[in-house]
């Protein structure tokens, strides 16, 4: 009687045992390759909110297996009597501290193609190359297109936070209330046209406000030496941004939080 019992038990046993390993297993194999951050689509209005003047886009992935963020931002306006658009992608290493690891960028004016770049990273120094195909006040075509490159720069001394990586990935970056500072902020484009692919801005704080009683709070960027913010972001409880105020020029605002 007792070998019979002890066999059986065994079995069992063995059979957890491979049930157990073939959902282990299982899970493995389904281990996600991507999750996505942020994917949001915004409108962006006047300063006071009573005038729309373009369509600004916002997204984040994470690439587990290469521990990787990829961040595409693209907006799209009226600026100046022509129609402007820039997208730009960055990749982040992911980890405890995120870092750049490279970026590339394009501009258009009217449709057309006016500035192509991109930019790497190493661990002190960063290189940039690009192409200008459009003068950005007059819209006219550059003939030969504008080539422009510079190797082995100085990186600025600080955590380098670029433009997109404000509404998409900050409260992983200061994942509770406080202040980061010494941070150098990334203009990426720097601007339409050849060669002002890329600005550093050194010397700026990060600011993550309190939450309000419904989760939502404020991160803010402060200029060098200043009191005065210069640009907010706000995101609900789950870290999804709300709204932007950029530079007080425009405000973006997330379409699905409009009725």
């Amino acid at each position: 009687m007792m070998k019979k019992f002890a066999l059986v038990f065994c079995m069992v046993l063995v059979g957890a045992f491979c049930i157990i390993f073939y959902v282990t297993k299982d899970k493995k194999l389904h281990t996600p390759k991507e999750t996505e951050l942020c994917n949001k689509k915004c409108r962006i209005v006047s300063p006071d909110g009573e005038i729309r003047l373009g369509t600004y886009i916002i997204k984040a992935v994470s690439k587990n297996e290469e521990q990787k963020i990829e961040i595409i931002e693209s907006l799209s306006m009226d600026y100046g009597g022509k129609k402007v658009e820039y997208t730009s992608t960055v990749v982040y290493r992911s980890g405890t501290l995120v870092t750049p690891e490279s970026g590339m960028a394009e501009t258009k004016m009217n449709g057309k193609t006016c500035m192509q770049g991109s930019v790497t990273f190493s661990e002190n120094t960063y290189e940039y190359e690009g192409k200008g195909f459009l003068n950005k006040k007059t819209g006219e075509a550059i003939d030969p297109p504008r080539k422009f490159e510079e190797k082995d720069q100085p990186l600025p001394e600080g955590m380098l936070i670029f433009q997109s990586a404000l509404p998409a990935i900050s409260p992983r970056i200061l994942p509770k209330e406080g202040e980061l500072k010494n941070i150098v902020f990334v203009e990426f484009p720097d601007d339409l046209g050849a060669p002002e692919l890329i600005c550093f801005k050194e010397g700026h704080r990060l600011v993550r406000e309190k939450p309000n009683a419904n989760g939502e709070y404020y991160m803010n960027i402060y200029g060098p030496d200043s009191e005065d913010c210069i640009s907010n972001i706000r995101f609900n409880k789950e870290d999804q941004i709300v709204s932007m105020k950029p530079f007080g020029k425009i405000k973006i605002e997330v379409e699905e939080n409009k009725k």
